[in-house]
């Protein structure tokens, strides 16, 4: 065997190794999974890219937007050119829409019938490629998807009238006929006519505003001049402050609700010329729209929508100054803003290639922090989207990351999107080297600009920018599910001066899962010498050796963590120590601080180490680690270094000290000092933290204390959230008429929410409780809905199943559609396939949260105390 080489060995693992094997070298985590089902259900099939029959080459839209009777009407004009000779139909999507007439520009009326979500226009005669068919659509509708409306109401008298559209995934269709699926781009133009106390926001640039002051309206002109997909049409009415700025010659334009204030505003979007700048030198090519509007709208369906031009963000992305660092719009504004060249220039053209959206936004959003903040935030992003993909891949399912494989576009829209996504883009840059792979998407970017790709355009992108051969990445990362699990021995040979590694890829191997190709650093840390070598893994068992001076005290597998694995690597505790002082990446300390929780040894040594790093560390995330390892340990000693680390100057470390508090249940100290910090803490975060606490602790007065908490008022009402999530892990039965009044309409969303979740738990299998939620299948709200199905299917309630499948002939949404589905299968009905666009009903709103914070379009999952983590 060869220095620093690898020969294959027998696949049979040393029983010590099995023994001794504590987790995960140098910040990467082992889980025990659970039994994964399959991506997918009994609905779920291939979804191949959609075949055009025409090229639409521009839209136009003149439109009435009425908030007061939730309707659209008017004409969408479409002009196209036959893909092929002979067409003598044209399909066009349309949805619950109420179709008047089709005519050409010299009058003629066009045969037409809807089936479905499909509109078929017969023409005249048949159409060559050569011809420009103009199509004029007259129609009306109330949408129930697609385009959203607001207005006051008894239960909500200080609501903002306002109405906003959302396209993404295929909803465009919902508010205007179209065809609608990503893979044509097209220009568009805008005719919105609104209240004349109204703004319209549009995409592209704002061509005029035509006052009718008879009707009292205002009609907007807006136009898109750059080819989009149609799921990125968009149009916001209502009353806003408009705030202006500019990046180079790029107009900036900020709109956000009345009474916020330009200070609250820009706290949110101050980041936004900075970000246009990075991402232009980066990427190399100019921000390629006429201007760039964020607009914050009311229950907005998820965090925010890339729409071409003119983002739409939640409003709960604006926060008070006293919520930070917790509460941040930073990686909501930079993925948003990513999504302007890589999702809207460059689209991926079907949902199978989804990555190439949103794995790219999620990218780029965490490379600008690493420009605006270190090199240390860009790694702590790695290591938190590695951990919660792992979390969904071992607790839920495994999938490819590019698959056609699913019941609806909306199921793709999870961790292996984003979070993977992004993990492989950064494994691709750990693999060229920076130079190099910063060119390599450079030439990606230019070279496809104002298309639609697949991810093998990116392939051939980088092997023509690099010269390397990729497709040995992109099969086993991209086309191929999982991950090397790997297991790791060390042996040091004194007399030879050697050190011997053994690695065995552990996964099981099938259709999916691969063996994997991982070139990995190792480096070795002796008293008189560091050495960092690569190693390429490639065989199920493997052994590698190296010459050192001395027997290491330190050996760093992959020491940033970089690479997407599992690693079993023994360490002992003084090893453990050793690394959580010493190891100079904060992947390495983190992992350290998470070992020494279970490690045996002196556990008095342990939490004193453990409190050093709370204390004295560099990086917040390795303190908030040495905080949650001190929670698990649960000694007095660990309860005492919790104390000094609720003294932190920085929130976030606080939050992380208090909450670790919260596990040393029924003590009386950590009940005193959670309470303690409530009532002292500036933050609304942290003391929302501190009320939770007390609901997980259980000392006494715990409801009075948490009845209270919820009087309290705090921005994003976030200390009411956590209070009733702290009185839904007391189980207190009181505490069920209390949550079951905050889930009333007439307060915010999130609140509901939660209070729904602990009514659920405290009331588990009660008829109270069922009677409750079956009532809540009827809110206005869509996310309420949602909540109360899964909590009616969670509570194995079988007297909701008439109610589950008179909701799922008429439910719209997909998320919804997928709820009902699931609910059914836990209360053992046959599994039924929720309807669709079948009669128009009642205006409805999406609103994609999970119970305690708002989220991004896609999975990304926050700790409770992150009162602002959104993203799509």
């Amino acid at each position: 065997m060869r220095k620093g080489h690898r020969r294959r060995v027998s696949r049979v693992l040393p029983g010590f190794l099995l023994s001794l094997a504590l987790g995960a070298a140098a910040g990467w985590p082992q889980y025990i999974p659970a039994a994964r089902r399959p991506f997918g259900d009994s609905f779920a099939k291939d979804h191949p890219e959609r075949t055009r029959t025409y090229d639409l080459e521009h839209i136009l839209l003149k439109v009435r937007l009425d908030e007061r009777i939730q309707s659209v009407a008017g004409t969408s004009t479409l002009e196209l050119r036959p893909l092929h000779a002979g067409l003598d139909t044209v399909e066009v999507d349309s949805a619950e829409l109420r179709i008047h007439s089709a005519t050409l520009p010299d009058g003629r009326e066009l045969a037409f019938e809807q089936s479905g979500e499909r509109l078929r226009i017969h023409l005249p005669g048949p159409a060559e490629p050569d011809d420009l068919l103009t199509i004029t659509i007259a129609y009306d509708g109330n949408p129930r998807k697609g385009l959203y409306f607001f207005k006051p109401d008894r239960d909500y008298p200080d609501r903002e009238p306002q109405i906003w559209s959302q396209g993404e995934m295929d909803d465009s269709h919902y508010w205007f006929p179209v065809y609608d699926f990503p893979n044509d781009r097209t220009t568009t133009e805008g005719f919105y006519t609104v209240n004349s106390d109204f703004t319209v926001i549009s995409n592209g640039r704002l061509v005029g505003v035509t006052d009718d002051n008879a009707l009292h309206t205002k009609t907007y002109h807006w136009k898109q001049e750059v080819p989009h997909s149609t799921y990125l049409v968009s149009v916001i009415a209502g009353r806003f402050e408009k705030y202006t700025g500019r990046a180079g010659d790029v107009p900036l334009e900020y709109y956000v609700p009345p009474g916020t204030g330009q200070d609250k505003a820009m706290r949110s979007f101050s980041e936004t010329p900075e970000a246009m700048r990075f991402f232009e030198d980066r990427i190399g090519l100019p921000y390629p729209y006429e201007k760039y509007a964020q607009t914050t709208v009311q229950e907005f369906t998820f965090g925010g929508m890339e729409n071409i031009s003119a983002t739409t963000l939640t409003d709960r992305t604006l926060h008070e100054a006293v919520s930070e660092p917790q509460s941040s719009s930073v990686d909501l504004v930079t993925h948003e803003l990513a999504h302007q060249w890589f999702g809207d220039l460059l689209t991926c053209r079907d949902w199978s290639h989804l990555w190439l959206n949103e794995g790219f936004a999620t990218f780029w959003a965490a490379a600008y922090r690493e420009h605006r903040y270190g090199r240390d935030e860009y790694l702590n992003e790695v290591r938190e989207d590695r951990e919660r993909y792992l979390n969904e891949d071992q607790q839920r399912y495994r999938r490819p990351l590019v698959t056609s494989y699913y019941t609806d576009p909306v199921d793709l829209f999870d961790r292996t999107t984003y979070q993977k996504g992004f993990m492989v883009l950064d494994m691709l840059r750990h693999e060229l080297g920076d130079e190099a792979f910063f060119q390599a998407i450079a030439h990606y970017a230019g070279t496809y600009r104002g298309q639609t790709v697949v991810t093998d355009d990116l392939r051939k992108a980088a092997e023509e920018s690099s010269g390397k051969d990729l497709g040995w990445f992109f099969e086993q990362w991209v086309y191929k599910a999982g991950y090397p699990e790997l297991s790791v021995a060390q042996e040091w040979d004194e007399a030879a001066k050697q050190v011997r590694l053994t690695v065995q890829q552990t996964q099981s191997l099938d259709e999916m899962t691969p063996l994997f190709r991982i070139p990995v650093d190792v480096e070795f840390l002796t008293p008189g010498m560091k050495k960092t070598a690569r190693m390429e893994i490639s065989r199920e068992r493997e052994e590698f050796t190296y010459d050192l001076d001395q027997q290491p005290v330190m050996t760093r597998l992959d020491p940033d963590g970089r690479v997407l694995m599992t690693v079993q690597f023994p360490k002992t505790g003084a090893e453990l120590l050793y690394q959580l002082e010493h190891d100079p990446s904060i992947v390495g300390r983190i992992w350290a601080a998470g070992q020494l929780a279970a490690a045996s040894g002196d556990r008095a040594a342990i939490a004193r180490a453990l409190q050093e790093r709370l204390q004295r560390d560099s990086f917040w995330a390795v303190k908030q680690a040495a905080a949650e390892a001190l929670g698990e340990m649960k000694t007095e000693e660990a309860r005492e270094a919790l104390e000094a680390g609720l003294k932190d100057r920085n929130p976030r470390i606080r939050q992380a000290a208090v909450r670790a508090l919260g596990g040393f249940f029924r003590d009386g100290q950590a009940d005193r000092l959670v309470r303690k910090l409530y009532d002292s803490d500036r933050s609304p975060v942290t003391a929302a933290e501190a009320a939770y606490a007390v609901g997980r602790i259980q000392g006494r007065g715990a409801r009075e204390f948490l009845e209270k908490a919820l009087r309290r008022e705090s921005d994003q009402d976030v200390i009411r959230r956590f209070a009733l999530a702290g009185l839904r892990d007391l189980g207190d039965r009181r505490g069920w008429d209390i949550a079951a009044r905050w889930a009333r309409n007439g307060h915010p969303t999130q609140t509901r929410i939660v209070a729904i979740d602990a009514l659920s738990r405290i009331g588990l299998r009660e008829e109270k409780t069922a009677d409750l939620l079956i009532h809540l299948l009827d809110d206005p709200n869509v996310f309420i809905r949602q909540r109360a199905i899964r909590a009616l299917g969670e509570g194995e309630f079988q007297k909701a199943r008439d109610a589950l499948n008179r909701i799922a002939r008429t439910e719209v949404h997909s998320e919804t559609k997928r709820a009902i589905q699931r609910a059914l299968e836990r209360l053992g009905g046959r599994p039924v396939r929720a309807g669709g666009a079948s009669s128009p009903g009642p205006s409805a709103m999406p609103f994609s949260i999970p119970s305690f914070v708002p989220t991004w379009k896609g999975p990304r999952s926050a700790p409770p105390a992150s009162a602002a983590s959104l993203v799509p």
